[in-house]
């Protein structure tokens, strides 16, 4: 049985965009090959898990560089596992490193999932590294076109480019009638009959946290549910009290999959405000689509905008800009019927393109063509995107 070999930075319970492509990609991959899971561990000792044909393998962490976690035992794991192909999600500096350092030969699959923005004087150093595996990678999946031909971090002649967008399992938004209505009363009793807004997602630097505020304090009456946690979890906390609506925003921390289901069925919209390109897809828009939500989104040059169409499945607003957030909500509160509309344009957008279904179908088509020795081929949207970058002069 082949071996395939899947590097992240961390995995499941740790949730993220990310961990959660990992974890779908190696949890199907698994049912064909045997997949071993290369991570870094929140803890410093090296903790390993066997489940059938899937090995999840947590590389202690010694410290942590601005963001980046350093596993020295990473470098041993990669020179033991001598595995058929190897799958590195990015970012991911220090296993780039360790991926060359080990000097695999053999079959390689890069996800650029986004740039790393600052840092510049690490960049410096190890993006040529990258650069390096992608020039020798099969191919470089990507969710979205968009995320390449807007990439700083990519070199300029990498490919060839596959689109992959990552999709969700529809069935887990299917929610019978007695849940529905345990929902409606869970609303109720958090927000009375007004307004609900959401956000979903890690409370860091480029999620827009400041521009919810910012917007809803705008905005009397508007209830938000703020699902997640991270580094400005209480900093957006600080701030919502001192903008005088700590009462409306609704902070319910990190919950497991079946409650998050449950509260983003809650909300009339979703919000997903992101500041900067590191947003480069937003699955929770799917998230929200497959349970009927219109969703407010930032207009940025990303994969962002291929999940939600601007007055399709929802609204697109200029980034950093928290009186066009608050006009978007007011717009949609105003009108049931134009929520509905988006609602359900973005349940059809999303049932077409973003099922864990078709992102299996497609991935599993890759490991062969890889594995047996074939060229990737691309769709001609992938073509005329390498003929664009390459004359764009990046």
């Amino acid at each position: 049985m082949k071996h395939i070999v899947i590097i992240g930075k961390y995995y499941p319970p740790e949730w993220g965009g990310v961990e959660r492509y990992v974890y779908d990609v190696a949890r199907f991959a698994a049912k064909a090959y045997r997949v071993t899971v290369l991570v870094h561990n929140k803890r410093n000792k090296d903790c390993i898990e066997n489940h059938h044909n899937l090995k999840i393998i947590r590389c202690g962490t010694g410290r942590i560089v601005r963001g980046q976690p350093i596993s020295w035992s990473m470098l041993m794991h990669l020179r033991a596992l001598k595995p058929d192909l190897v799958h590195l999600n990015a970012p991911n500096f220090w296993a780039a490193a360790m991926l060359m350092i080990a000097r695999y030969r053999g079959p390689l699959i890069i996800t650029h999932h986004a740039d790393v923005f600052g840092r510049p004087f690490i960049k410096r150093f190890v993006l040529p590294i990258y650069h390096h595996l992608v020039g020798r990678a099969d191919c470089v999946v990507v969710n979205s076109t968009k995320n390449a031909l807007c990439s700083t971090d990519l070199p300029r002649r990498a490919g060839p480019f596959v689109t992959i967008p990552h999709g969700l399992n529809e069935k887990i938004y299917q929610l019978d009638f007695p849940t529905k209505e345990d929902v409606a009363r869970e609303r109720v009793r958090l927000a009375g009959h007004a307004p609900l807004v959401g956000f979903l997602g890690r409370f860091v630097r480029y999620k827009g946290l400041s521009v919810i505020v910012d917007a809803l304090a705008q905005l009397p009456g508007v209830h938000a549910l703020m699902i997640g946690d991270g580094p400005l979890r209480e900093q957006t906390v600080q701030r919502a009290k001192a903008a005088g609506i700590a009462d409306r925003m609704h902070f319910l921390g990190s919950l497991d999959e079946q409650e998050k289901v449950r509260r983003l069925a809650m909300i009339d919209v979703l919000l997903l405000p992101s500041t900067d390109t590191t947003e480069a897809f937003g699955v929770v828009q799917i998230e929200a689509q497959l349970l009927g939500k219109p969703v407010i989104a930032s207009r940025l040059p990303t994969g962002i905008t291929d999940v939600t169409i601007d007055n399709e499945t929802g609204l697109l607003i200029p980034p950093g800009d928290p009186d066009s957030l608050g006009r978007a909500i007011t717009k949609l509160i105003a009108d049931p019927d134009l929520r509905a509309r988006f609602g359900e344009n973005g349940r059809i957008h999303a049932l077409k393109y973003f099922t864990l279904d078709v992102f299996n179908r497609r991935f599993g088509e890759l490991f062969d063509t890889v594995l047996s020795g074939k060229p990737v081929m691309t769709s001609e949207d992938i073509g005329r995107l390498n003929i664009a970058s390459t004359s764009s002069g990046r």
